[in-house]
């Protein structure tokens, strides 16, 4: 299931952001959260603040906050100027192929964000499992 590491680390953060805000908000939530000062018999301070570890641990790196960028987006439902979805008359391939060329060049960009859609994907799941394992040792 997806996590939204923005809304983990406060309120109206985004992929837009600033890395230092991001930073900030992150040091600021783990203070608030932390279970030496949250002691509770749930563990909910536990459980925030490997929330809030995770989402940094993500949100930190350019390259996986790239890829988590990407995700972030999709599950919103924006499109980033990487994502642009093509007009709907060239989303089709049989549209694309009896089309003028100047749709074959918005299926070719729509072709190219698919793949770079699959392999941020493939980055991040990547990455979350080798988070999973390395908290499993």
């Amino acid at each position: 299931a997806f996590v939204d590491f923005y809304a983990a680390l406060g309120e109206g953060l985004s992929p837009e952001t600033p890395a230092e805000e991001l930073k900030r908000a992150y040091h600021e939530r783990v203070r608030r959260f932390h279970p030496d000062k949250r002691q509770t018999t749930t563990g909910f301070g536990v459980q925030k603040t490997q929330e809030l570890n995770e989402a940094w641990k993500t949100l930190k790196s350019p390259e996986s906050r790239k890829a988590y960028d990407i995700l972030w987006r999709q599950h919103r439902g924006c499109s980033g100027p990487s994502l642009r979805r093509p007009a709907a008359s060239s989303t089709s391939t049989s549209a694309s192929s009896s089309a003028p060329s100047g749709s074959s060049a918005a299926s070719s960009a729509a072709s190219r964000a698919a793949a770079a859609t699959a392999a941020a994907n493939a980055a991040f799941a990547a990455q979350r499992q080798q988070q999973q394992q390395q908290r499993q040792q």
